[in-house]
C-alpha cells in the first residue's frame, strides 16, 4: 500500500525516516512524481532533507524560503562530486546559487580553503559582498593572480582602499591581452565617496605614474572632472 505523505506538514525527522527506508530508485521516482510540488513547497524541513540526500534541484527553492539557514546546503552542493548529486539545478539556477554564495563570506572562505570548487569566475566578483570582495582581492594580491578588466572594475568599486593601493603598487598590468587599467576601473575608484578625495587622487596618480593607465583614459578622466592633475 502506497504511503501518503503530506509534504506541507511532515517534519524533518519523519520525512528523513520515510526517505531513508526507500530504495534509491524509489527515492528518485518519488522526487520525480512530486517535482511540481517541490518547486513551490514552503516546508523548509523537507527541502533540507532532500538536499541531504543529494536532490539539489530544490536548493533554489530552499534559498528562496530559508535564506538565513541554507549556507551548509550551498557548500555541500558547490563542493559535491557528481556521484553525490542525485538531481541538480539548471545551469541558470546554478549561476543564481553562485550569486548567493558570493554574498556570504562563510561560504566563499570555506570553499576556497577546503575545496577546489571556486574557479574565480568573473561574475563571482560582480555579485560579491564587500567582505567577500576584500577576501578575494587579498588572495589576488598575495598570490599575484592576473585579473581581467571586468574583475578589476568590480574590485575597484567595492574593495578597501589599502587593497587597491597595494594592487596598484604591485601590478604589472591586467590579464586577457589588455595591459592598461580601464576607464571603468578608474572611474569606479574616482567615484568612491567612502574613500577620502585626496586618497583617491593619489591612487589614480600612482597608477598613471606606473604607466598602468593609458593617455586616452587619462584624458577621459579629465573631461569628466574625475582627476585634478
Amino acid at each position: 500500500m502506497e504511503t501518503i505523505i503530506n509534504l506541507n506538514e511532515i517534519n524533518a525527522q519523519d520525512f528523513r525516516a520515510f526517505f531513508s527506508n526507500q530504495k534509491k530508485i524509489e527515492r528518485k521516482n518519488f522526487v520525480f512524481e512530486h517535482r511540481d510540488e517541490f518547486s513551490t513547497l514552503s516546508n523548509v524541513e523537507v527541502l533540507h532533507v532532500l538536499c541531504e540526500f543529494g536532490f539539489f534541484h530544490v536548493l533554489p527553492r530552499l534559498i528562496e524560503v530559508d535564506a538565513n539557514h541554507v549556507n551548509q546546503e550551498v557548500i555541500r552542493f558547490l563542493s559535491a562530486s557528481r556521484r553525490d548529486i542525485r538531481s541538480a539545478p539548471s545551469l541558470k539556477e546554478k549561476k543564481e546559487i553562485w550569486k548567493y554564495a558570493a554574498s556570504k563570506l562563510e561560504i566563499i572562505k570555506f570553499l576556497k580553503e577546503n575545496t577546489s570548487a571556486i574557479n574565480l569566475q568573473d561574475f563571482l566578483y560582480e555579485f560579491a559582498s564587500p567582505d567577500v570582495a576584500n577576501y578575494l582581492f587579498k588572495i589576488i594580491c598575495n598570490e599575484h593572480y592576473p585579473i581581467s578588466i571586468k574583475v578589476g572594475s568590480s574590485l575597484f568599486k567595492k574593495c578597501r582602499s589599502e587593497l587597491i593601493d597595494r594592487f596598484i603598487r604591485s601590478s604589472y598590468g591586467l590579464d586577457g591581452g589588455s595591459y592598461f587599467f580601464s576607464l571603468v576601473m578608474m572611474r569606479n575608484l574616482a567615484l568612491r565617496e567612502d574613500i577620502p578625495y585626496h586618497q583617491r587622487q593619489e591612487m589614480i596618480m600612482l597608477a598613471c605614474n606606473r604607466s598602468l593607465v593609458s593617455q586616452t583614459t587619462i584624458r577621459a578622466l579629465r573631461v569628466e572632472n574625475l582627476i585634478d592633475f
